[in-house]
């Protein structure tokens, strides 16, 4: 796992500091905040650098959002924060077939969103309630993180990416450059390169 991976070099004294390169569309919200919190702790202890190659959205934003410094190249995006959950109602399509779908449970919320069954507004308001709960958490983790205000996240929170310049512009990452110039300056500060 990346958190176990940031754990130990952080815990290394071997290490001068860390990067972490990034290119990812994001992903589910399980294990992002444990990912986060690492990268956050790590900062403490010695200089974590996430270099965003060409793509740090949603999941794998949260991720990083508490490193020492986010670096972009040029035409990189970051972003798409914010969280979201897709349920289908096909009841209607399994009526027409023919099939009803039962969803035998043990708490009136187990089996939400079986597909074939009907969703209902209640079904909606509690994914809403979740979806809510996990939007906060990860706003929480980028005001921390980058030094804003929840106000000034929350002005990007909307699952818009921003290119470039403009991520810098926002704060959301601290300057525009490529993995080789990272490179050469973190061999720089260190003699050396190690990758793991």
């Amino acid at each position: 796992h990346a958190r176990e991976r940031v754990n130990k070099l952080a815990a290394d004294d071997l290490v001068g500091e860390i990067l972490v390169v990034v290119d990812s569309p994001g992903g589910t919200v399980a294990g992002t905040h444990d990912l986060y919190a690492a990268i956050a702790r790590a900062t403490k202890i010695k200089r974590v650098t996430a270099v965003v190659e060409d793509l740090a959205a949603s999941a794998a934003y949260w991720a990083i959002a508490g490193a020492s410094e986010i670096v972009l190249n040029p035409t990189g995006e970051v972003g798409s924060i914010g969280v979201f959950v897709v349920l289908a109602d096909a009841s209607r399509m399994f009526e027409k077939l023919g099939v009803d779908v039962l969803v035998i449970r043990s708490g009136r919320h187990k089996g939400t969103g079986t597909l074939g069954t009907k969703v209902t507004a209640e079904d909606i308001e509690q994914l809403q309630a979740v979806v809510d709960e996990h939007g906060r958490h990860f706003l929480a983790a980028v005001a921390h993180g980058r030094r804003m205000t929840a106000e000034r996240v929350n002005d990007f929170a909307d699952g818009r990416i921003l290119v470039g310049n403009q991520a810098k512009a926002a704060g959301l990452v601290d300057r525009i450059a490529t993995i080789e110039t990272v490179l050469a300056e973190t061999t720089a500060r260190n003699g050396h390169l190690m990758f793991a």
